[in-house]
């Protein structure tokens, strides 16, 4: 479609139109590099957003075994865990 654009204003050899066509396409490489750089930020986001969901899954892990030590430790029945835990959600 680009080539379409130059051949019809090269074509004519019309000053003007030219001008217009460079400033079409300054903004046609202006848009793709402002997508390129979206696409890439995009890229970035998910990188982290999957990092910091594997550190949640982590921590929420650790947290269950800190739960589990705490109750060995204080000889908490499956009760009295039972209760903690649904008092705690």
């Amino acid at each position: 479609m680009i080539k379409k654009i130059i051949t019809f204003f090269v074509d004519r050899h019309l000053l003007t139109n030219l001008i217009f066509l460079s400033v079409i396409l300054v903004g046609i490489f202006s848009w793709q590099n402002i997508k390129k750089e979206e696409f890439e930020l995009m890229e970035l986001f998910e990188e982290q957003k999957q990092k910091a969901l594997e550190i949640k899954k982590e921590i929420d892990k650790i947290d269950r075994e800190i739960d589990q030590m705490v109750y060995q430790l204080h000889d908490l029945t499956d009760e009295e865990i039972r209760i903690i835990e649904e008092a705690i959600k």
